[in-house]
């Protein structure tokens, strides 16, 4: 047993290790988002791995005969050169318009090409001579072009891949010329001077794999600082109006939402109620939503007019965002005289659950907010009663989905909504919240393609429904 045997047997196994574990942690990372560089640099690496093990002359001795061995050493040979060339073009690459990507087409063609001859002759290495050894040598000199091609503006990165790449290319080329009797001698080590380029790669690898988890780190702590604000803009604590008993429940499907609910206080004795929604998700639907609400605030003079507030709103949002909508329900309240005006734009109508179990939608529907500066909106009229209720939600409650991707509907929510009328405000928006994670159950712990918005109020004289 010669110890260049056996340094093949465990260089090959230790590169095959790393090249795995690279492959691993690209695509199981804390973010869940794949790393193509990691990536690319973890298919080469194992790749490379592979055939250093089967080309070891002490295979046979393991009962690994030489048509395997043949085998492996061809099927690699084709496919090698792809993540070597994806992760040369992600370092050195400007788009997919340059020509180190079309290079990397033509690699991945041949591969496909020498792997389907293989297969449908039968017979391994019917390319991997002399085509394999012109494509190396015509990707090396590329290689080496692109790099002229960047001198004097490489960024740290591309310089560590450019003297790795010249220290690996020159054992490469060796080989693969002395493969066609030029050259005076018979000497191949092209393992020494892979591991020496593993050694960039890797460098390479960790330096953007880690800033790239800086990045994502920053980026998350933006999100938390926008999550935080935006819960500051919503209302503190429930406003307390007699005759009213009020319930909200606020539920983003991400880190920051583009739900907004609202009450303007008039006198200490009437409410208004905005709840609306926001097209869209995430960071650009939140900063709209609080458009929304200093919008809202500064027309608290229409508080009592729901159809002028939703007026005077969508003339302030309009023109304000290029793209997306809103859409929202104003409800004005004044239980002294039994009395609630209610306007909508484009939102899901509130429910109206009456002392009896009937049950209707009140509003209307109205255009949207934000796209028409000419709409008018109307308002509707109605009388209440102690033992009436009012549910005000967004689509993120109807449109969630079950395990057969049936959405929970409106139909199923005016059921819940009259089976459920013996409960209070607060319990009742608790175990609607429940019935929701039943109803998901097979997508996971209440989960929610949109933003969730519920609020109850109950109608009451002078106290708390009994539970």
């Amino acid at each position: 047993m010669s110890i260049a045997s056996l340094g093949s047997l465990l260089v090959g196994s230790l590169l095959a290790a790393v090249g795995l574990l690279a492959l691993v942690l690209s695509f199981f990372r804390r973010h869940r988002i794949a790393d193509p560089l990691l990536a690319s640099f973890g298919g080469f690496t194992t790749l490379y791995g592979v055939r250093l093990f089967f080309q070891s002359p002490l295979l046979p001795g393991f009962g690994v005969g030489e048509p395997i061995s043949d085998w492996v050493d061809s099927l690699v040979t084709y496919v090698i050169n792809v993540p070597a060339w994806a992760f040369f073009w992600l370092v050195l690459g400007d788009g997919r318009r340059s020509f180190l990507f079309k290079w990397l087409i033509l690699v991945s063609s041949f591969a496909v090409v020498g792997v389907g001859t293989d297969l449908i002759r039968g017979v391994p290495q019917s390319l991997t001579g002399t085509p394999n050894n012109l494509l190396v040598i015509a990707g090396f000199c590329l290689a080496i072009a692109a790099q002229l091609r960047l001198r004097g503006r490489m960024t740290q990165d591309q310089k560590l891949l450019a003297v790795g790449f010249l220290i690996f290319g020159a054992f490469a080329l060796n080989d693969n010329l002395m493969s066609f009797g030029i050259l005076p001698w018979t000497w191949h080590e092209e393992a020494i001077g892979f591991i020496v380029f593993l050694g960039f790669l890797g460098t390479i690898a960790a330096r953007r794999t880690f800033a790239g988890e800086r990045q994502l780190a920053a980026l998350e702590g933006e999100l938390e600082a926008a999550r935080r604000i935006q819960m500051s803009i919503l209302p503190r604590r429930l406003p307390e109006i007699p005759g009213l008993k009020i319930a909200a429940r606020f539920k983003p499907s991400s880190a920051v939402a583009g739900d907004l609910y609202d009450f303007l206080v008039v006198e200490g004795r009437r409410l208004g109620l905005l709840v609306a929604d926001v097209s869209g998700h995430g960071v650009p639907a939140a900063l709209i939503a609080s458009m929304v609400k200093v919008a809202v605030s500064s027309r608290s003079d229409c508080a009592d007019d729901p159809a002028r507030l939703l007026t005077e709103v969508n003339r302030t949002l309009c023109g304000s965002f290029e793209s997306g909508f809103v859409t929202a329900t104003y409800l004005y309240f004044d239980p002294a005289n039994g009395a609630l005006v209610a306007a909508n734009a484009g939102h899901p109508s509130p429910i109206l659950l009456r002392a009896s179990g009937d049950v209707q939608e009140i509003g209307g529907r109205g255009p949207i907010l934000g796209r028409f500066t000419s709409a008018r909106f109307q308002a509707e009229t109605l009388t209440l009663a102690p033992g009436d209720r009012l549910v005000l939600y967004t689509d993120g409650l109807t449109e969630a989905r079950g395990a057969t991707e049936e959405m929970f509907g409106e139909e199923r929510l005016e059921a819940f909504v009259r089976e459920h009328r013996h409960l209070s405000a607060e319990p009742f928006c608790d175990a609607l919240l429940d019935e929701l994670r039943r109803f998901t159950a097979g997508r996971g712990e209440l989960a929610l393609e949109d933003d969730l918005t519920l609020v109850v109020v109950d109608i009451a004289e002078g106290g708390e429904r009994v539970a």
